[in-house]
């Protein structure tokens, strides 16, 4: 699978995003479990769109083969997709160059996975601070061993969200 996965990020970004909503637009349509999840979740949070369901299942494929872009391509091609704005460069430049320890949220929203990747091509260098990265693990084996290692970059500390990532985390 590992392969396979090589293989896709080969293609465009925007050939995967296309090929991403159509898996997950799919996924949507087909599995009755992952509908009625996100229509619950979607009314507990007050949205009653009833577009809006569908439009997730296919912003979560692409979100998902958008992340295989960023894991398997090299940071220099990742960071041309990325525009920080001059006031959040700042923010951050001034946190990370600074001695205390920084938490960044990001929510799933977009491609969370490029934040980590681009701290760690700029900051890494400058401040040996490395960017932990805490995930949940996959129950699919073979995804278990691939995003865990997908993940890892230099600057980049992937960490499972098991008691061991969160000491390692911790230690620092």
């Amino acid at each position: 699978m590992h392969w396979l996965f090589k293989l896709f990020s080969l293609l465009p970004l925007r050939v995967l995003q296309v090929i991403g909503a159509g898996i997950g637009g799919l996924s949507f349509k087909l599995s009755a479990t992952l509908r009625n999840r996100t229509k619950e979740n979607l009314a507990l949070a007050g949205y009653s769109d009833e577009l809006l369901p569908e439009r997730i299942g296919r912003n979560t494929g692409r979100q998902a083969l958008e992340s295989l872009w960023v894991w398997y391509r090299p940071a220099e091609t990742v960071l041309k997709q990325v525009s920080v704005t001059p006031r959040a460069d700042q923010l951050i430049r001034d946190a990370m160059l600074g001695q205390r320890p920084i938490v960044f949220m990001t929510p799933h929203i977009g491609c969370f996975e490029v934040l980590p990747v681009w701290l760690a091509a700029t900051y890494y260098e400058k401040t040996k601070r490395k960017i932990a990265v805490l995930y949940r693990p996959p129950r699919n084996p073979i995804l278990l061993k691939i995003v865990g290692k997908a993940r890892q970059a230099p600057g980049i500390d992937a960490c499972p969200t098991t008691i061991t990532g969160i000491k390692r985390v911790i230690r620092g």
